[in-house]
């Protein structure tokens, strides 16, 4: 946790140093202003893609750490959560740097994405242990699902105003896409296995 605030102070500042080097104004006059204004708006679309990555990240790290504990038990699934919780907090400085190369400020748009909503995600209190594993699966499955509803629907501005986002977006639809189907195969394989004693043990071992 030290580490990714002490990541997000270099954030700031290697923003804040960006603006000051090379910002720009990049709204214009005449007959290509809807095109510069539909540009700005993919720009600060950006931020909520950087925003939901860095949510996940921190969802993911509270969530392995509860896994990795004494009541979770289950250090296969912790340690794909500790990776996952890594990939997001990449993704979101990814998002962030090209937020910035398209000439993004660090004015209040900006500082209004940088309250992270994340936290745990399984409540192990519950009595079936298996029920909340699979509950697990199926929240990580949902959250590709509302990170490709994302890409998508920034993408569909992108591809008219944006070339290089709407490029950057492409790559990242098609990674999520086998992310997607990479957790809906972990949750039919669990779901078959339903039945079989000591199934959780068995599959978190192999994940």
């Amino acid at each position: 946790m030290r580490v990714m605030m002490v990541n997000l102070m270099i954030v700031l500042m290697s923003a804040a140093f960006f603006v000051y080097t090379n910002g720009i104004d990049v709204m214009g006059n005449g007959p290509n202003l809807n095109k510069h204004l539909g540009a700005q708006d993919v720009k600060t679309d950006v931020l909520d893609i950087m925003q939901k990555h860095f949510d996940l990240s921190l969802d993911y790290l509270y969530t392995g750490v509860q896994y990795d504990s004494q009541y979770g038990e289950r250090p296969g699934l912790a340690k794909k959560l500790r990776g996952m919780s890594d990939a997001q907090w990449e993704a979101g400085m990814a998002a962030l740097n090209k937020y910035l190369e398209h000439g993004g400020t660090t004015e209040q748009a900006f500082v209004s994405k940088l309250h992270f909503k994340g936290g745990q995600t399984a409540s192990l209190t519950k009595a079936s242990k298996g029920q909340i594993y699979m509950d697990t699966l199926q929240t990580l499955a949902g959250d590709s699902q509302t990170m490709l509803d994302l890409y998508n629907n920034v993408y569909s501005r992108a591809i008219l105003n944006d070339g290089d986002i709407a490029h950057y977006l492409e790559e990242k639809i098609e990674k999520e896409v086998e992310h997607s189907h990479e957790l809906k195969g972990h949750i039919t394989t669990l779901d078959a296995m339903k039945g079989v004693g000591a199934a959780v043990a068995a599959f978190d071992s192999n994940l």
